[in-house]
């Protein structure tokens, strides 16, 4: 049915010939939507009208929307409902917000935070989110009140995956939007990138096509593979913002240099306070200590309220050194023994001169092997909790965790199958920091160099984030060794990022890990290749993180 639509002054609705539909005037009116009803608002409120332009019921409210499913979100001064073509609430609750039904349910916020009712105005589920959105095909997206990530839910509030992204869409032609730490792409029905690059922006596909935003400036369409068919001939960017964009990436050691030094002069830990109180804490003089929280400010790691209290913003308490996932030991490390390896790129590029053993040279001081495990143990804390159930571990057996830094994996590991023995083998050092945190027993250190054989046998080799350090040879010779330590009917599994064959998405790293460690980021031929010369043969493949892939190998036939 054609209703009247709202003429352009707002104020009432015309016809499809431009006529007005009534006589009366109002002060905002909403479009008309099924039973034949539309919001407005006069002097004596919200409320809804029918075709003629008369109200619908006696009551008036604080605001209401049109209806969905047979219902409207009203406000009284009690809060927020859903009110039937009478007027009438549908249920006795108020909320603090509500939304309009979608599939026969709706989103409202309560103090417990965010979720969906019926239309009844009962919840479908129990727990409360951040932010939940519309159901479409059965399918909503809901933010975490525990850690911030978007997930995909079904109708009766379950997860439809397990995976979890920064930002996320509901799903259009069987593939949704999903923005991870690296930027936008998209996702499938299991929540599986359908490739490796990521963008700056992107569309939902139509037609088998997308449009994408790459961070370099250029708009392109890609096919459901992130494959380029085309491109725009102007990209997104005006040549004034591809200028600034690229100046930006040229002076971005600024941005490196004042996190480390703000972590070094332990700016956040001095916060929150005045400018004053921060500079006295920090030993630094007034108008220094004020520049250096302008600068942190401008880069989103601290606020100043009206009072002049300056705090670290969300951002920055990642890097306060007391925060459990805390990016503190990264800015040291990044912004401090990194810096020189990096300064010999072009030497190392032309040559083929790789750096010497980033791990020996942190060995050397207590503090500087600390802080480097430390560094590592951020990220894989992050990162491997998800990777668990990618590992397809058995429920008794041994693992040994090669490389297992200070244990993150493989407490995880053990929490999952308690039935497990779970070793962790690794440099001496890193296993005298280990045990001091570890204290419980439950994993089991062996204190080794990785180019010799190795001292134990397991029915499951894991190694997370440790073939990216080395090059072929030594990732050979690491290798071999699992091989070798297998029991019968045992496996490797290989947790890395993996790179597409044709994109250029994760360059930066593979630079990187060429620049420190003389290590590499590799694509899934090269992982297949390299595990071949070695003895193993690829068995399987799923995704254990938003950047990383676990792959599962067994000795060749």
């Amino acid at each position: 049915m054609d209703y009247p639509l709202p003429s352009s002054d707002g104020t009432h609705h015309v016809d499809a010939d431009g006529k007005p539909a009534y006589a009366k005037r109002f002060q905002q009116v909403g479009k008309f939507h099924p039973p034949g009803l539309a919001p407005v608002l006069d002097d004596s409120g919200w409320f809804h009208i029918n075709r003629e332009g008369e109200p619908a019921y006696p009551t008036r409210y604080k605001h209401v929307w049109g209806f969905y499913c047979g219902r409207a979100a009203a406000k009284d001064v009690r809060g927020w409902m859903h009110i039937n073509e009478s007027g009438a609430r549908t249920y006795g609750e108020r909320f603090i917000w509500a939304g309009n039904f979608q599939e026969n349910r709706c989103t409202v916020q309560a103090e417990s935070g965010f979720f969906h009712i019926d239309t009844e105005g009962r919840p479908i589920y129990a727990e409360a989110h951040a932010y939940a959105g519309d159901f479409r095909d059965g399918i909503a997206v809901v933010t975490s009140l525990h850690d911030g990530l978007c997930r995909h839910i079904t109708s009766d509030g379950s997860l439809l995956h397990e995976q979890a992204f920064v930002d996320l869409d509901v799903f259009h032609k069987g593939f949704a939007r999903a923005r991870d730490s690296r930027g936008w792409h998209h996702v499938d029905r299991l929540g599986q990138a359908c490739y490796f690059e990521r963008y700056a922006s992107i569309e939902p596909f139509y037609n088998g096509l997308a449009r994408a935003d790459t961070f370099d400036g250029r708009r392109v369409r890609i096919d459901a593979t992130g494959a380029e068919v085309d491109s725009f001939k102007d990209g997104w960017m005006t040549t004034d913002e591809t200028f600034q964009s690229l100046s930006a990436d040229i002076v971005g050691y600024w941005k490196s240099f004042t996190i480390t030094c703000a972590v070094k002069t332990g700016l956040f830990e001095a916060l929150p306070g005045t400018a004053n109180d921060v500079a006295s804490r920090i030993e630094m003089s007034g108008e220094m200590a004020l520049r250096l929280l302008r600068a942190t400010a401008e880069l989103g790691l601290a606020t100043r309220d009206p009072q002049g209290i300056w705090s670290r913003t969300r951002r920055g308490e990642f890097l306060a050194l007391g925060h459990p996932t805390t990016l503190a030991f990264s800015a040291l490390e990044m912004g401090g023994p990194y810096v020189e390896r990096w300064r010999q790129l072009e030497s190392t590029l032309k040559r083929r001169a790789l750096p010497g053993d980033v791990f020996a040279e942190a060995a050397l001081s207590p503090d500087r092997a600390s802080s480097l495990q430390a560094m590592m143990n951020s990220y894989a804390i992050r990162d491997y909790g998800e990777a668990i159930s990618a590992l397809a571990l058995p429920e008794t057996g041994i693992i040994l965790d090669a490389g297992g830094g200070l244990g993150a994996l493989a407490r995880g590991m053990k929490r999952a199958r308690p039935g497990l023995e779970v070793l962790v083998l690794e440099r001496p050092e890193v296993c005298q920091l280990a045990k001091a945190i570890a204290t419980d027993g439950a994993v089991r250190w062996v204190a080794w160099d990785f180019t010799q054989p190795w001292p134990v046998v397991a029915d499951v080799v894991t190694m997370s984030r440790v073939l990216h350090d080395w090059d072929d040879a030594k990732c050979l010779v690491i290798l071999s060794h699992a091989r070798a330590c297998l029991k019968s009917g045992g496996k490797v599994i290989i947790v890395e990022s993996v790179l597409s064959e044709n994109g250029w998405g994760g360059g930066m790293c593979d630079l990187h890990l060429l620049a420190v460690s003389g290590g590499k980021e590799r694509t899934l031929a090269e992982f297949i290749s390299l595990c071949d010369a070695a003895g193993l043969e690829l068995s399987g493949m799923s995704k254990a993180s938003g950047l990383h892939q676990a792959l599962h190998f067994k000795p060749s036939a």
